[in-house]
């Protein structure tokens, strides 16, 4: 659960960098408008559908235009509640698709977060996203309990998972052993304030599609000050194997950071791209 929990926070946190990337790239070629319309153009709905697709694997099974007529109902809905960037247009769709028709209804805090006129275009996508994570967050716990349930009721079968789990967890900390010396030492690194030396060993395919210049301002503005406000750290045993929406695998590692205002617990990832290990990720853990 945590190794899906923390990919789904993974995916909706870099969803910006995605989508300012594609408005990049296609703005030189002149097909996207940074001017909003009630309808989005084939690109433009062609980039959006990219991105559910790379964020939810499963949503593939789903018929293109049912996917399609999705995305235009809330590009208009999304309209309505004033985004009106395309980067943050795309976070709303996104997080129709993730939570549902209608999610402002059924999600606390939803409807007053978009009707909250106060609040920048910009301002509101980031805290949908936010929203969104710990949303999926709750209910990925609520469908997991009810696995362990139908797991206890079978004694042996659970009895055969402990035996599993068991050996991928043995298995799992030898072979995460390189990934994890370097996901404490980014730690140190950002901890001491040195985002130079970890953007030297940060994903080159996320930097290559999104840009340095965006990376560094993801990184001066919400990863830094994660870190640099903290006075030790708490490296967990938990372990797991990931990957990122890239296809490339690894493993992701929790800790906690001590700060002025208490624990905050972090979740860092680290792949392996072109047989080099890099630092693909680093986040808030919402399941805390």
């Amino acid at each position: 659960m945590k190794i899906l929990l923390f990919t789904i926070s993974f995916l909706l946190s870099t969803l910006s960098l995605l989508f300012a990337q594609a408005i990049h790239s296609s703005t030189d070629k002149t097909t996207l408008s940074t001017t909003m319309h009630t309808t989005p153009t084939s690109e433009e709905k062609e980039m959006i559908l990219e991105h559910i697709h790379a964020a939810f694997p499963e949503s593939t099974s789903v018929p293109s235009a049912q996917l399609q007529g999705l995305i235009v109902k809330a590009w208009q809905k999304g309209l309505q509640y004033e985004f009106n960037e395309l980067e943050d247009l795309g976070i709303y769709v996104m997080a129709t698709y993730a939570l549902g028709d209608n999610f402002e209804e059924n999600v606390r805090g939803a409807l007053r977060l978009l009707e909250d006129s106060s609040l920048t275009s910009r301002q509101k996508a980031d805290r949908l996203e936010t929203l969104a994570r710990q949303e999926l967050s709750k209910r990925e716990e609520y469908t997991e309990g009810h696995r362990d349930v139908r797991d206890i009721e079978s004694q042996e079968a659970a009895m055969q998972a402990a035996k599993v789990s068991t050996d991928e967890y043995t298995e799992t900390q030898n072979s995460s052993q390189p990934y994890r010396q370097l996901a404490i030492w980014a730690v140190d690194k950002l901890r001491n304030g040195d985002m130079t030396a970890v953007l030297q060993k940060f994903s080159p395919t996320v930097i290559e599609k999104v840009g340095m210049p965006k990376v560094e301002i993801i990184f001066q503005e919400r990863i830094l000050p994660m870190f640099t406000s903290s006075t030790g750290v708490s490296v967990s045993t938990d372990v797991g194997k990931t990957r990122d929406a890239f296809g490339h695998e690894g493993f992701v590692f929790f800790m906690d950071l001590s700060t002025p205002q208490g624990i905050q617990p972090v979740m860092v990832m680290v792949l392996k791209e072109n047989e080099k290990l890099v630092i693909g990720s680093l986040a808030h853990d919402e399941r805390k």
